[in-house]
């Protein structure tokens, strides 16, 4: 009876660590999907960008000059008066896309904060900094050791 119960107090010691060692798995995940988000709607707002640009140079133009756009890897030559109503309307699409996107990575930021609460997580270096800023003010010498505890 004494070992069972020896067993079950390192279980649940174990299943304590599993567990920390779960929230901050999934906490790297979510981060880790975050940043694909973010990455993904800073690549689509140049995009939407660049489009822009192009479509605004576009309409100076005279409809019958000719212009070259990329298809799948080879360039075609077209006319302004063909391309400009098909850049208008991938711009269209990409601003479609990107509304959703934003509400996506909006989510996962307060998922992310709610994690944090809840698990009272914090990142390395977020409560660090305004006493490293602190430390370094009082010696030049100490600055290029920051981040390292001495005793």
């Amino acid at each position: 009876m004494a070992e069972n119960g020896g067993r079950s107090s390192r279980s649940g010691t174990g299943k304590g660590a599993v567990s920390t060692e779960q929230v901050t798995a999934g906490f790297r995940r979510l981060r880790q999907e975050q940043q694909g988000l973010a990455s993904k709607a800073a690549e689509l707002e140049m995009e939407l960008d660049e489009h822009g640009l192009v479509i605004d140079t576009l309409k100076e133009a005279d409809e019958t000059r000719k212009c070259y756009r990329m298809v799948g890897g080879l360039l075609v030559e077209r006319i302004v008066k063909e391309v400009l109503p098909a850049l208008e309307n991938y711009k269209e699409q990409i601003q479609k896309t990107t509304e959703p996107l934003a509400q996506q990575l909006q989510a996962k930021r307060n998922e992310l904060n709610e994690l944090r609460v809840k698990h009272n997580l914090h990142l390395m270096g977020e409560d660090e900094k305004p006493a490293a800023k602190e430390n370094s003010e009082g010696a030049g010498a100490k600055a290029s050791s920051a981040g390292v505890l001495a005793s």
